[in-house]
């Protein structure tokens, strides 16, 4: 688990990536949820296969879409499926400064 990056979505950004890092060698499949602090849903992708051998997700968000959040706190939340059952891969917790000026 991962805790307290911080980011931003500068007015130059077209989308902010975030990189994954977990242990997917047991899984066919996953499912990566990011909620905001107050519990709401900011993005899911469902069933996401996974190839065997890989320790990354790459998930791209609109900078549009996070520069109207006010700075709050985003988690990610990675579980994994095989042959019908799920389980937890990881957690990882970024710390959202809104949305900066470029100077």
């Amino acid at each position: 688990n991962v805790t307290g990056v911080q980011t931003c979505a500068l007015p130059i950004y077209d989308m902010v990536v975030t990189r994954l890092l977990g242990v997917f060698s047991e899984v066919d499949s996953v499912s990566v949820v990011a909620t905001l602090a107050s519990g709401e849903e900011l993005s899911r992708a469902d069933d996401v296969l996974v190839h065997p051998g890989r320790r990354e997700l790459i998930s791209a968000t609109a900078a549009a879409l996070l520069r109207h959040l006010p700075p709050t706190t985003v988690t990610f939340r990675i579980t994994g499926s095989r042959e019908g059952r799920d389980r937890m891969i990881g957690e990882y917790t970024l710390e959202h400064e809104g949305s900066l000026r470029h100077f």
